[in-house]
């Protein structure tokens, strides 16, 4: 069996789920929403988060498995997922598409096309896109340029083009 262990970081609306979910199909790995783990979905509230302490466990257990797909925005608390990962890679498509893949994906939800645990407003939305801007123009770019393991770190602006790296 070959050890596959891929961390995927980007932006809201960068393509991480949709490439993840193929991932998974096609290498038969499971994909793991970090976003499952950093929020607690099953709060009445959107927007609570899950206690460091049960977080930091449930991202133990599956770092514990020899492959995996993990995926996600977060940077700090993930580090243990960084450190193991055989490859990272880092989307960022234009801020344009970002944007619109967020409004698309919002108001699929809305109308029951897409299936979601969280409890988005339309303000939510407006939020995420100011959080989402800063968190390509100053986070993700630091992130890269003081990134540790920069030999397993791949940025790409489209999200296909994992398979070139696969």
């Amino acid at each position: 069996m070959i050890i596959i262990r891929i961390h995927i970081i980007g932006g809201a609306g960068s393509g991480k789920s949709h490439i993840a979910n193929l991932l998974q199909k096609e290498l038969n790995i499971r994909h793991y929403d970090l976003d499952d783990i950093f929020w607690d979905n099953s709060s009445e509230h959107y927007g609570v988060k899950t206690p460091e302490d049960v977080r930091r466990r449930k991202l133990e257990r599956v770092l514990q498995f020899d492959q995996w797909i993990l995926e996600g925005v977060y940077i700090k608390w993930v580090e243990p997922s960084l450190s193991t990962a055989d490859k990272i890679f880092v989307l960022k498509p234009s801020l344009e598409l970002q944007e619109r893949r967020i409004w698309d994906r919002y108001y699929k939800r809305l109308a029951g096309e897409l299936p979601s645990k969280k409890k988005e407003t339309k303000e939510g939305i407006y939020k995420l896109i100011d959080w989402n801007r800063n968190y390509n123009d100053t986070k993700l770019s630091q992130f890269i340029q003081e990134f540790s393991y920069k030999e397993k770190l791949i940025v790409l602006e489209n999200n296909m083009d994992i398979y070139k790296y696969l």
